[in-house]
């Protein structure tokens, strides 16, 4: 957060997995706040392998100056891949008015 922008923020992550190759799989994303999970979203896919899927997870935080936000993405599926670019990976932040 740069100087004179703290606040509230509205933060969103969305992650898209690519060709699961588990039959059973759990997907992850995760917001960290200077280092700290504050975030996570998660499903879990069951049935044929193959499959897409895709997390997503939102939250405000109150941030302060020099504050600093990622995203992790996780998967126990084995193979499989991350779909390329936007639309299919998302990391936005956007500061409210109040």
């Amino acid at each position: 957060v740069p100087s004179g922008k703290a606040g509230k923020y509205y933060i969103h992550g969305k992650i898209f997995f690519n060709d699961i190759a588990s039959t059973d799989a759990t997907q992850a994303i995760r917001v960290y706040k200077n280092g700290s999970q504050v975030a996570f979203g998660s499903r879990r896919t069951v049935g044929t392998a193959g499959r897409d899927a895709t997390v997503s997870v939102s939250d405000i935080l109150d941030l302060s100056v020099g504050d600093y936000i990622e995203i992790y993405g996780y998967t126990n599926a084995g193979s499989g891949s991350l779909g390329s670019g936007n639309p299919y990976n998302v990391f936005e932040g956007y500061k409210l008015v109040e």
